[in-house]
């Protein structure tokens, strides 16, 4: 299968991956990918291949993830990523790479390496204003899972996070997107320089606490309730 890979002809390889993909329907499956060492060609490939294949690969990655996200990362995985984020690559791929970097973070180690990556967190902030729902929504996760350590706060707050993820707050109508754009600013609020700059926008919260959505009224009253905090 893997030697399928390196065919010349796409549909050989597209066809190589949808296998490997099947695979994933099922645990053992993804854990027999782990075990043959195809993460670390998957993670290679990736970088190189025509973007509706890329797609396929982000998805094998998306599997493989919860088992064994670490590989990924110590394979370059993050900075793979970052690569397929640019502007010019399609709405889906951005959405699935920054995907990517959401999960990849979730570890202590990724969040280490997405503060390392300069042009990383910038980017994310970047895509909170992408004209792609599922983009923004990936950004706003990536962003929430890397502001949970003091140094990833830092790094978003110097790339001014904290008041894109507040415009991307009132104007998303989507459940998910303000779910992970609230979290992100609570976690931005327990820094004293995040408290600060969100006490001057309390009033952009109060609309959310009549959200549709439980999940969202619950993460508002935690929000408030951080940023009014006083030690």
């Amino acid at each position: 299968m893997i030697t399928k890979f390196d065919d010349s002809v796409s549909r050989v390889r597209t066809s190589a991956y949808n296998t490997v993909l099947n695979l994933c329907s099922s645990i053992p499956g993804v854990q027999a990918i782990i075990d043959c060492s195809m993460v670390p060609i998957l993670v290679t490939n990736l970088a190189a291949e025509s973007e509706d294949i890329q797609l396929i690969i982000l998805d094998i990655l998306h599997c493989c993830s919860p088992v064994n996200g670490q590989l990924t990362l110590s394979c370059g995985g993050l900075q793979t990523a970052l690569s397929l984020m640019g502007s010019g690559s399609l709405p889906a791929l951005r959405a699935k790479a920054t995907r990517t970097v959401m999960e990849l973070c979730n570890s202590a180690e990724g969040k280490v390496k997405a503060c390392d990556e300069v042009t990383l967190i910038p980017r994310l902030v970047e895509l909170l204003g992408d004209n792609e729902s599922d983009v923004r929504t990936a950004a706003a996760g990536a962003l929430m899972v890397i502001v949970v350590t003091t140094r990833g706060k830092f790094c978003v707050l110097e790339a001014d996070g904290l008041e894109a993820l507040l415009k991307l707050t009132a104007s998303s109508e989507d459940q998910h997107t303000i779910l992970n754009s609230v979290k992100a600013l609570t976690c931005l609020a327990e820094a004293a320089q995040g408290r600060k700059q969100l006490l001057n926008h309390l009033d952009q919260f109060t609309p959310l606490k009549r959200h549709p959505s439980r999940a969202v009224v619950e993460a508002t009253n935690t929000a408030i309730k951080v940023i009014t905090w006083k030690p």
